[in-house]
């Protein structure tokens, strides 16, 4: 049974007991679930939950269930989540494997390999950290004694975020700018990077920030200032091009003589693939249409602009499923959000006070 909030926790507490009441009474566990149970997911099955191991539920729902006998009900037992009652309904006792077993072998052959390579790997990162002191100014005793590659990576600078190869890490750019390796030339410390590899980084070449030579960065100028008047091209021509629509021109004429293309992506919705995100963000931001009069606005492509025309709307309709479905949501967020604060009362009450909580009981 589940509690929405505390002002139907007494409800919630008074609806367990009745059919507490109703089991001792006799009645059928499964049928009793099956209509009274706030667990969606189980009601239909009677409750069941299928096989329940140590460590799969919460404290108070496991003490309860692992100290009853097959066929034995529990006392109502309130969790985060609500009331429950329990039936245990079978047995099955924990088996050891023998020892010949070929599974069991290769499950305690992987767990020896993987704890051989841990502590291989731990051996050799502590040795990659003394070398690194022992030896601050090579990487080569690092790569004798420990069989690792001395590699050089392509030029990096300190914001390089579209870096390949090390260079990519934050750690190693950082690094790779300290005083100590950029200024005196010494080995970094090992870095940490993704899974379980490390690096020691030193500095092999380094050419400070300049100005680039007009002749050798003429081209992408160059590029990039047609880019930027082409694009002030395309607003203008964007701009007459609604401005020809709102005066009664059609699609396809405007079209036409913008030298533009014309594309009628039909009816579509907020999460529509086949448009660009900027083109529906300002699509949905323009004023409805009125009296079949369209609406018109503009949108910023990669490298262009794009005219819009919203000639019509059609409002979302929920049918009584997706009614049933959102109050369903509703509702079970509502739960999830009063478990959590319960929750969280419960942990300051406890760190404020001397508490003994017994979830067992009910008072």
């Amino acid at each position: 049974v589940r509690i929405d909030d505390e002002t139907n926790a007494d409800a919630a507490r008074e609806k367990i007991q009745t059919l507490a009441e109703k089991l001792d009474g006799g009645a059928d566990f499964a049928e009793l679930a099956n209509e009274n149970s706030d667990d969606e997911s189980t009601a239909q099955e009677g409750g069941q939950l299928d096989w329940v191991t140590r460590g799969t539920m919460v404290e108070s729902f496991e003490k309860a269930l692992f100290n009853l006998e097959p066929n034995a009900l529990s006392k109502p037992v309130r969790t985060d989540f609500g009331w429950h009652l329990i039936k245990l309904e079978e047995i099955d006792p924990a088996t050891v494997k023998a020892f010949e077993d070929t599974e069991v072998q290769a499950e305690l052959q992987e767990i020896y390999s993987a704890q051989e390579r841990d502590e291989r790997y731990r051996q050799m990162t502590e040795r990659l950290d003394g070398l690194s002191f022992e030896a601050p100014d090579s990487l080569q005793p690092l790569s004798d004694e420990l069989g690792i590659k001395v590699k050089t990576t392509e030029w990096l600078t300190r914001d390089d975020t579209k870096a390949k190869g090390l260079g990519k890490y934050d750690a190693v750019r950082k690094a790779a700018f300290s005083d100590s390796v950029l200024k005196d030339e010494l080995n970094s410390t090992p870095i940490q990077l993704s899974g379980d590899r490390q690096v020691v980084v030193r500095i092999s070449e380094y050419q400070k920030a300049e100005r680039r030579p007009l002749a050798e960065v003429k081209g992408d100028i160059s590029k990039q200032l047609r880019a930027r008047a082409a694009l002030d091209k395309a607003q203008e021509a964007a701009q007459k091009a609604m401005e020809s629509l709102k005066a009664g021109e059609s699609l396809a004429q405007v079209a036409s003589t913008s030298n533009a293309q014309s594309k009628d992506p039909g009816w579509v919705t907020r999460y529509n693939k086949d448009l660009p995100k900027s083109v529906l963000d300002a699509l949905f931001a323009l004023p409805h249409p009125q009296a079949e009069a369209a609406t018109y606005g503009v949108s910023d492509l990669d490298n262009n602009v794009a005219v819009l025309q919203l000639s019509a709307i059609e409002e979302a309709k929920l049918d009584s499923k997706d009614v049933v479905d959102s109050e369903k949501v509703a509702r079970e967020a509502r739960g999830r959000v009063a478990g959590l604060e319960f929750s969280a009362l419960r942990q300051e009450l406890t760190q404020d006070f001397s508490v003994e909580i017994e979830e067992g009981r009910i008072n």
